[in-house]
This record gives C-alpha cells, structure tokens and sequence, in this order.
C-alpha cells in the first residue's frame, strides 16, 4: 500500500498549505503577543506617543523637553528630545494620546494591518 505525503486533490493541497501556513502564524503571534507591552515603551512609538501627551497637557513638545515626561510615563527616552514630528503626526497622536500607552500601542498595531 502506498502512501502519500500530501493529499492527491490541487483543491486539497491548497487547503493543506493554507492549514499550514496558518499555523506558522498562530505561532509566531503566541511568541510576538506577549512582547507587545515591551514593545511600546522601547521602541519609536513611545517618542510620538510622550509627544503627544505633552501636547495635550498644554505643553509644545517641539520647544520643550519632553524626556522627563517620558521617563514619568514609563518610556525609554533619550537624555532630551525634542519631538520634531510633521503635524499630520501630532494630529494622530494627540487623539492616541489620551489613552494609555499600551492602549494606545495595541491600537497603532492593529490599525497598521494590511
């Protein structure tokens, strides 16, 4: 009796390495998902984020120093910074904002999905 390593069918095999490739992405999510929380204090984001909450504490990140608010928030800042984003930037920011930074991560993350 002779055995086949993948199924017989053209529609079968699609859906073999359809399952397949499935399951090569459930993997890496359940290795990517818990890092999410590092993730958004440690890597760019977290600068427009501080912008943004400076901006909206009334502050303007652009002429201020805006690392000190960013360490209090818990984000890996640099000695100074100063946010030199384009306005389209602190326009999204300013609304991400006003929610926690991991909040507001998840939901930069998700909406970048293609």
């Amino acid at each position: 009796m002779k055995t086949q390593a993948l199924p017989a069918r053209p529609a079968d095999r699609r859906l073999y390495f359809a399952g397949l490739v499935w399951l090569g992405v459930a993997i890496l999510y359940t290795f990517l998902l818990p890092q999410l929380p590092h993730r958004a204090a440690d890597y760019n984001f977290d600068l427009y984020y501080v912008s943004g909450v400076a901006a909206i504490r009334g502050l303007d990140p652009a002429i201020t120093d805006i690392a000190p608010l960013g360490r209090s928030l818990g984000c890996h800042m640099p000695q100074k910074y100063f946010a030199n984003s384009t306005p389209f930037f602190r326009i999204i920011f300013d609304g991400l904002a006003h929610l926690s930074l991991l909040t507001a991560y998840r939901l930069w993350v998700l909406s970048a999905r293609d």
